[in-house]
């Protein structure tokens, strides 16, 4: 009943236009400012399939076991019928196919997919693979 009371309150108060604490010569508050993005947040790029399983608990435990032995980001992404654990966020297929034969030693079967990618994601996998070029680092 409280609910009730409390959200017709909120309507009649919405309906007279003005809050009773406000006096009539104040300002409204200025809107906040919306900027637009620089770029895309998504766009289309290329991650490495490493499962595709009906099973959740398969895919949860191969995605653990991938994030211990890679720093590059995993995800599991249902796609029906399957539950495919999928690795790194990259633009190029170059790199890509590159980063596959490594982590097919690791986990074994692994297949490029194409796939939208975010910036946090990509920007990940860029330093992943800006360290193994520079330092040639054992995990991917």
């Amino acid at each position: 009943m409280t609910r009730r009371i409390g959200l017709m309150a909120m309507l009649a108060w919405g309906l007279a236009g003005s809050s009773p604490c406000r006096g009539q010569d104040q300002e409204e508050p200025p809107a906040p400012e919306t900027t637009e993005p620089e770029g895309p947040a998504y766009r289309s790029g290329y991650r490495l399939q490493m499962l595709a399983s009906p099973s959740p608990l398969t895919a949860y435990r191969a995605a653990a076991d991938l994030r211990e032995r890679t720093s590059l980001p995993v995800r599991i992404e249902w796609h029906e019928p399957r539950y495919k654990v999928r690795v790194g966020a990259f633009v190029e297929r170059e790199q890509a196919e590159a980063f596959r034969s490594l982590l097919r030693d690791i986990h074994g079967d692994a297949w490029t997919v194409q796939a939208l990618v975010g910036p946090a994601e990509r920007d990940q996998t860029r330093a992943v693979v800006e360290s193994m070029t520079m330092e040639g680092a054992e995990k991917p």
